[in-house]
């Protein structure tokens, strides 16, 4: 069910898992909300969902439940938007975390919009305990009306060790339009 105004909306969602491949959730009910306002260049959200974990896994008991809170801001070719999550993926977990980027195109950027983002997400588990971050700096450079490139510096840990890491991620995405 969906209902709102222009500058408030709600949703909520009731559903049963119907995977259908190796690794089924266990049956029962998914609920799914979420409130959304805006006002002026201000849009801030909240959601929740509640559902079941793979039935696969012995240790995972109980079930998955999450809240997050979301904001996104926007003027003059500047977008700041950020998310926060805080929850379970099953009993004995938690995870909480969340990201912040900043988005710039500016006129006198020309065909360059330029992006940095911040990312955390800490699973605390026992002894499979992981704090991930990563930082990104990049841009987006439009080289033709139908060519892009990005081109992006990551630094942080891998989610799997706690060894710094750094890349660089260079793409080029082709649109053809009709």
């Amino acid at each position: 069910m969906v209902a709102g105004t222009p500058r408030l909306q709600a949703e909520v969602s009731l559903g049963i898992p119907q995977d259908e491949d190796e690794l089924h959730r266990r049956r029962g009910f998914d609920r799914v909300g979420r409130v959304q306002a805006s006002s002026g260049p201000l849009i801030v959200g909240a959601s929740y969902i509640h559902t079941q974990p793979m039935r696969e896994w012995s240790f995972a008991t109980g079930s998955t439940e999450f809240v997050g809170a979301d904001v996104r801001w926007m003027m003059g070719g500047v977008q700041v938007r950020g998310e926060w999550i805080d929850g379970r993926s099953f009993d004995t977990t938690r995870t909480f975390g969340g990201y912040v980027d900043v988005i710039v195109h500016r006129r006198f950027m020309g065909p360059i919009t330029a992006v940095a983002r911040a990312e955390r997400l800490d699973y605390l588990a026992g002894p499979y305990s992981r704090y991930p971050r990563r930082y990104t700096a990049g841009a987006r450079i439009r080289l033709a009306s139908m060519l892009i490139a990005h081109v992006n510096a990551l630094y942080g840990s891998a989610y799997d060790d706690d060894r710094k890491r750094s890349a660089v991620d260079v793409a080029l995405t082709f649109t053809a339009r009709r």
